[in-house]
């Protein structure tokens, strides 16, 4: 998406649905017949982290089929067979299913980003330190020209 940019806001990163300006991270997203665009200035960012997420009733719930699976092993073959294969279906399923995602939280409010499948745990990782590196450097602006907020726009921009 080409967003309008503030004046003096220039583009540092991209990752996935996310994208870091110099004044703010904003998270542009289409689901269906919707679309929505979350904007965080850098001065509100209070954390930031990469993480996964996962459906870890998955792995659960193939455990306890293959529990059944060793307990049947002695009254029913056919049964027993079955539930191991199913049980291998949902370990496969919750191998699959885990997504890279980075989380962005605000003033109470948050932006989750989830990984496509060709993205690497590294590129994460370098978009939150350029995050980062963004917002300690306004808040040294800031500081250095006596706390105001607008002070460090200026010098951001």
């Amino acid at each position: 998406m080409s967003r309008k940019l503030l004046r003096g806001e220039l583009v540092i990163a991209r990752w996935m649905d996310l994208t870091l300006t110099t004044h703010r991270v904003w998270q542009y997203s289409e689901d269906g017949g919707s679309v929505e665009l979350t904007s965080f200035s850098l001065d509100d960012i209070e954390w930031s982290r990469v993480g996964r997420s996962h459906a870890p009733w998955l792995l659960w719930s193939g455990a306890a089929v293959a529990l059944v699976a060793v307990l049947s092993i002695e009254t029913d073959r056919v049964l027993t067979y079955g539930l191991v294969v199913l049980a291998g279906l949902l370990a496969f399923l919750y191998a699959t299913t885990r997504r890279l995602v980075i989380l962005i939280g605000a003033k109470g409010r948050e932006i989750i980003a989830t990984a496509d499948d060709d993205a690497s745990e590294e590129s994460a990782l370098d978009f939150v330190h350029q995050l980062e590196s963004r917002k300690l450097a306004r808040k040294q602006a800031a500081v250095r020209l006596g706390g105001s907020s607008s002070a460090a726009h200026q010098v951001a921009g």
